[in-house]
This record gives structure tokens, sequence and C-alpha cells, in this order.
């Protein structure tokens, strides 16, 4: 994932990264489609469409990643460029912003991170929407919504925003209604209500207390 960089005009900062499980397979086949991907890439020579490899991860990063990083401090950027894990981070394939499209997020929260140049994260992304034309299938349908430009998505700026948010309201005193604060002063997910956040801890404390399976009785003959 990248967002765009406001101090340097058509570039991109690295962002994070989402997995693809929760969309429909078809829905990845037609993403494919779009930028020319092969199913057999794994095939010695491949080409790979519109996406590319680098020849190393000591290569340097393409044109289109700013070489502004808030790694270390997102009121003083720094322009070294974006430092990554070799292990971890960086990508296996890169496309370019203009073959590129538009994923629509939703998250468990936005939170601080070294690891990216954007110098915050999404906690738990998953997939909601791709910004493409829907092709013809109800179930592509249920993914697919109206094309938007690639150049048109977050800023970075838009999203310390939300992050410097966000820590303003954990900040504030308990309000009175219980409803909108937890009464124990433990702050809400930023994308999430508080409501939310209860069923989703008493989710987790229940499978937590549940016993083990016994082992199945069997009666001898």
């Amino acid at each position: 994932l990248g967002c765009r960089c406001d101090r340097r005009e058509r570039a991109f900062l690295p962002l994070g990264k989402v997995s693809t499980g929760g969309i429909p397979r078809q829905v990845l086949h037609t993403l494919m489609e779009h930028t020319e991907f092969p199913r057999d890439f794994e095939r010695a020579n491949a080409h790979y469409g519109q996406w590319f490899r680098a020849a190393s991860t000591d290569a340097p990063l393409p044109e289109f990643v700013s070489d502004v990083s808030y790694q270390r401090d997102l009121l003083q950027p720094e322009n070294t460029g974006w430092k990554y894990s070799r292990s971890g981070n960086y990508p296996d394939f890169w496309i370019r912003p203009q073959h590129s499209f538009v994923l629509q997020i939703n998250a468990g929260e936005i939170v601080r991170s070294t690891a990216f140049a954007a110098g915050v994260t999404l906690r738990f992304p998953r997939i909601q929407k791709v910004r493409l034309d829907p092709p013809d299938g109800a179930e592509a349908s249920a993914v697919f919504a109206a094309e938007k430009d690639i150049f048109e998505v977050e800023t970075v700026g838009s999203l310390h925003v939300a992050l410097l948010e966000k820590l303003q309201r954990q900040q504030e005193p308990a309000a009175t209604d219980a409803s909108a604060h937890p009464p124990d002063g433990t702050p809400p997910c930023a994308f999430l209500t508080y409501a939310q956040t209860l069923r989703t801890r008493a989710g987790k404390a229940r499978r937590r207390r549940r016993p083990p399976a016994s082992p199945p009785k069997v009666r001898g003959s």
C-alpha cells in the first residue's frame, strides 16, 4: 500500500501491506488481467505484465517512491528515502502508479510506524472496495466501485492528522456518557465504536475461557 507524498509531486510513500485473502478469487483474476500479470509467473523468464521486479533489494528504489521519510520523526521528515527491511517489508513486485489502481481499505486503527516511509501504518487492514469500474457479474460488483484516479488517494499529511486526532481523543478526560467512552479510561479504537470494541474483546475473552475439547469416549466390545 502507498499514499501520496505532499512534498514531492507525483511521488508516493510506502504505507503498509494488506492481505488479499478476504476478496473473491474471481476479483483477483480480474485485477491480474487488468495489470496483465500472468498466472504462471513463477516459471523461468516470465513476463510480469505491468509489474516488475527490482534487480536486487540493494538497487535504488523506483522513481515514483519519494525520497522523503517520516520513519524517525513525523514533524521533521528526512530526505534519506525509505529505510526498509530486506527480510520483511520490501515488495516482491512493483507497479507504477499509472498502471495501478486504488484500494478502499477498512482497518482497525492507524498507528505510528518506523517500518514504512509514511511514518504510520494501518492495523488489520482489509480490502473493502477496488476502485475500478465494475465488470459484469454480481460477485464482482459487490467489490468494485467507481474508478478513482491514483493521484486522488490519501496524502501522508492527511494520515498524520488522523493519527494525531486519535492520540488527542485518547488523552481527553472520560465523558459522563458511558456509551461514548469506556468507563475504565481505555481508549476506543479509532475506526470502531466503543460498543464494537467491547464486543470484540468479549468474544476474545470467551474463546480464551473455553475449555479444551475432551477426546471422544470409545466403548470396549
